[in-house]
């Protein structure tokens, strides 16, 4: 999945592929095209509404350029209005761009036509000037690792879930244990199901990944209760004690709520690095993201804590929810409740983590 500029212009090009041009190119940012061309070129201009709505209002332009040897002046025009045809389309270009992208379009409208002689290269060119509104329905695939949704790949026994699919396509399914299954709620977040894990409810997988340098987390929950034994932490390790220092132990997604109010960014072995405040029964979406040197770290896209520091993790069995063991007792227990997971094994852009965070905002109305 690329930016939203760039499913912006294809999805422009797409709206206009049933025209007699043969050549059909999006910019790419990049240098001069054969001839003849159509191109498209989007830019955020600016975020609607109010900060961190996930809305953005871009400006789009679709550029007709031809050789002036090859194609008559009237010919030319007449190729430009089939163009500008196709963008009336029904019922309206912006449900057609909804339709044929991973956008969630609101206004599509043409704002201008210019028209211009290229001296320096012998060719006509004109230009549609498009405003454009729209947030993102989906999220870039590129590097996705895990990808946990309660509103897929949920399977009950009664209201228990007894299995959690991966909708990355790398078969990460968790399963339950007899006894520790969390309970499905239909409808909690903005009409979405969640899945909560009282206190030592859990569900596990046998996937093992090492040498984790970089990644890219985000997670939509809440704390149901700070009444905790010890700690709270929405991930960790089967059967793995953390003062066992020889045991690679660095849990994705690296945060752990303390027994107070704070959550914390954890890089590796004991090393707290940055705190926010959170509040019991309230939602929130987590963004961590390393490059395996440096991190940050914020909640619902804001208050955004830097920090320094090696990321080198070892994941083995990894467990959602429950407990893991310190000097051999349970501990970190997860009182909370989960919507969605989605982990990348990689440093994604800041465009893609705006696009990450539209998308989770947009669907659960969480700021």
């Amino acid at each position: 999945m690329s930016s939203i500029e760039r499913e912006v212009e294809s999805a422009l090009i797409n709206a206009v592929s049933a025209t007699n041009i043969p050549y059909f190119y999006t910019s790419e940012r990049e240098g001069a095209r054969l001839l003849p061309n159509l191109t498209a070129q989007a830019k955020i201009a600016n975020e609607l509404l109010v900060p961190f709505s996930g809305v953005f209002g871009l400006s789009a332009t679709l550029t007709y350029t031809s050789r002036a040897d090859s194609v008559s002046r009237a010919g030319f025009d007449h190729e430009f209005q089939t163009i500008v045809q196709e963008l009336y389309r029904e019922p309206n270009l912006a449900s057609y761009m909804t339709s044929n992208s991973s956008l969630k379009v609101f206004k599509a409208s043409i704002g201008s036509e210019t028209g211009s002689i290229v001296a320096n290269n012998r060719t006509w060119q004109k230009d549609i000037v498009l405003n454009i509104q729209a947030t993102m329905n989906s999220i870039p695939t590129n590097g996705l690792s895990l990808w946990l949704k309660a509103d897929a790949g949920v399977t009950l026994s009664g209201s228990n879930v007894t299995a959690w699919a991966d909708q990355s396509g790398n078969g990460k399914n968790m399963t339950s244990e007899s006894g520790f299954e969390p309970i499905f709620i239909a409808s909690e977040l903005n009409s979405k199901p969640v899945i909560d894990f009282n206190l030592n409810k859990y569900l596990t997988t046998s996937f093992t990944e090492t040498n984790i340098s970089q990644q890219s987390v985000f997670i939509v929950f809440k704390f149901v209760s700070t009444n905790l034994t010890a700690y709270a932490r929405p991930f960790s390790q089967s059967n793995i004690d953390e003062k066992d220092y020889t045991t690679p132990n660095n849990i994705l997604p690296l945060l752990r709520r303390d027994g107070t109010n704070d959550m914390w960014c954890y890089s590796s072995v004991n090393e707290w690095l940055a705190s926010i405040p959170v509040l019991d029964n309230a939602w929130y979406i987590s963004t961590t993201i390393s490059n395996g040197t440096n991190g940050s770290f914020s909640l619902n896209a804001n208050n955004t804590q830097t920090y320094a520091a090696t990321l080198n993790a070892n994941i083995t069995n990894m467990r959602v929810g429950g407990s893991i063991f310190v000097d051999g007792l349970p501990a970190d227990q997860f009182n909370s409740k989960l919507a969605e997971v989605i982990i990348y094994n990689r440093t994604i852009t800041n465009t893609e983590r705006q696009q990450v965070e539209s998308y989770l905002n947009t669907k659960y109305a969480i700021y």
